[in-house]
């Protein structure tokens, strides 16, 4: 999720909030099954719900979630910890 989010920052994660209706434009963890975690947007378009990155692009493209395609919300991002980047000189 950068630039919100870098490398190195702690994401604290409501695990109760799960109900993908809910959390449509949120922050969400999401995980599709034997891969690992990724924070996206979450974003409903008619009867599909996706996993939008801060910034689309071929190496983070959006992700769609299917009944049966493995996905599922881990939870509600409420909060991350970390620092800016140092500063480029």
């Amino acid at each position: 999720m950068e630039p919100i989010i870098l490398d190195g920052h702690i994401v604290l994660i409501d695990t109760e909030q799960r109900d993908i209706k809910s959390l449509v434009g949120k922050m969400v963890a999401a995980r599709q099954a034997g891969d690992g975690v990724t924070i996206k947007w979450l974003r409903k378009d008619e009867d599909i719900y996706l996993l939008v990155p801060q910034h689309v692009s071929p190496k983070f493209p959006v992700k769609v979630i299917r009944e049966h395609n493995g996905w599922s919300i881990v939870g509600a991002v409420v909060k991350w910890i970390g620092e800016p980047p140092p500063i480029r000189k």
